[in-house]
């Protein structure tokens, strides 16, 4: 049986809020001696010198001496769950609630460090979008909101940056990029410019404001959707999933095409035609265009 999760920053500011704290990736340790230790995952409570290794959940309910239901209670009462029992007291997924964690650690963009980095890449302050860029002084990266079709937040892609100024690869995802893009900006324009990278897709950006040319621009991030459109571009004809996997992407398994084809048709890329080919195993499938 899985432990119910708790929100280890709230576990230690309500039971140990004057006690010296150490934090590294995984835990946090508490006393000079770091003898007690919160999992931050949630997971996990323990007291070297007690001897006491348990749950967060568990150790909850021995302190205020609660029932499980009381403890339920109590924790909702104080925002304390992010596991699946969050969602029955809450009525928000863990997803959410973890996201939620994750952006307390993101500066909104400014002059910080991720700004100097973009800076001495030649972009200027006022092709930055807003509410999209932020920064972490921890663990210095750089980051910026994935959304998908409806502009909900879906993830957000890590850039991370070295002490001189320089991208140190790879970057990284939180949550998920599938079938998102990042907004650089929210006007509705009747053209659409796809590219690869953020830093790209702030120099276009920039170069359009500069010139006063209309084009709404989206990172893609990654190229596993950007790469698919491509190929559209550059054929102009019909294609169907098994004609893709033949002639351009042997490597990339069949379903993922299928996948990739309709995350680009939810997001308006791509659009389903009724024409079908022989595909796979000798049976018919559809063919997608250009929309």
């Amino acid at each position: 049986m899985k432990p119910i999760l708790i929100n280890a920053e709230r576990f230690v500011s309500m039971y140990f809020p004057d006690h010296k704290i150490k934090e590294n990736a995984k835990e946090i340790r508490i006393g000079n001696k770091g003898s007690k230790v919160v999992m931050k995952d949630g997971s996990g409570f323990f007291d070297h010198e007690e001897g006491n290794f348990t749950s967060m959940f568990n150790e909850i309910m021995r302190r205020e001496n609660f029932s499980y239901p009381d403890a339920c209670k109590y924790c909702k009462d104080n925002n304390l769950f992010i596991s699946d029992h969050a969602f029955r007291y809450h009525k928000k997924p863990i997803e959410t609630f973890k996201r939620e964690i994750f952006e307390k650690s993101l500066i909104p963009f400014g002059f910080t460090n991720g700004h100097e980095y973009l800076k001495r890449r030649g972009i200027i302050d006022s092709a930055y979008p807003e509410n999209t860029l932020y920064w972490n002084d921890a663990e210095n990266y750089l980051c910026h909101k994935i959304v998908d079709i409806n502009l909900h937040t879906i993830g957000y892609q890590r850039i991370w940056v070295s002490s001189d100024f320089k991208k140190l690869p790879p970057p990284k995802i939180y949550g998920t990029s599938k079938g998102g893009k990042t907004v650089i900006n929210i006007h509705d324009y009747e053209t659409i410019i796809l590219v690869e990278g953020l830093e790209d897709g702030l120099t276009l950006h920039q170069s359009y404001l500069l010139n006063n040319v209309k084009r709404t621009v989206w990172v893609m991030t990654g190229t596993s959707n950007f790469k698919f459109v491509e190929i559209f571009k550059n054929h102009q004809i019909p294609l169907s999933p098994t004609d893709i996997f033949s002639n351009f992407f042997k490597k990339t398994p069949l379903t993922s095409i299928r996948r990739a084809l309709s995350n680009l048709t939810r997001n308006g890329k791509l659009e389903k035609i009724s024409k079908k080919k022989i595909g796979s195993y000798g049976k018919l499938e559809h063919c997608w265009k250009l929309k």
